[in-house]
């Protein structure tokens, strides 16, 4: 089987790799949390830089989080960040540290992430 394509093609279809976040399907597959998944969608944005700074707004939505999560941190914590958390460490052997960044007073306006893989799993 031969695929032939014209020259005004070539350009978009090796393009691709600007355009769209790739990322190994053995890393996301034993994943089981869609939040797990998400947010190693946006560390495969970041992987060059290991870190992901986003207002709490823009992670709720890319995280397509319960709408009371909106509104309450804690639930945000416990239902999406945390637990998204643990299973990239645990099953894809990420070394995450995440930290809320609040602006003038208590109110939570932002998450920053760093994240890098972890070194002792080439050791086994």
């Amino acid at each position: 089987v031969e695929v032939n394509f014209a020259p005004e093609v070539a350009p978009f279809l090796l393009g691709l790799r600007k355009e769209f976040t790739t990322y190994k399907l053995k890393h996301t597959a034993a994943l089981r949390s869609v939040y797990s998944w998400r947010l190693m969608e946006m560390f495969a944005q970041y992987r060059d830089t290991g870190l992901v700074r986003i207002s709490f707004d823009d992670f709720c939505h890319a995280m397509e989080a319960p709408p009371s999560c909106l509104k309450d941190f804690g639930q945000l914590r416990r239902r999406v960040i945390d637990p998204a958390v643990a299973e990239l460490t645990g099953k894809d052997g990420l070394l995450i540290e995440w930290t809320p960044t609040k602006q003038g007073g208590r109110k939570v306006t932002g998450l920053e992430f760093k994240f890098k893989p972890n070194p002792q799993l080439f050791l086994l």
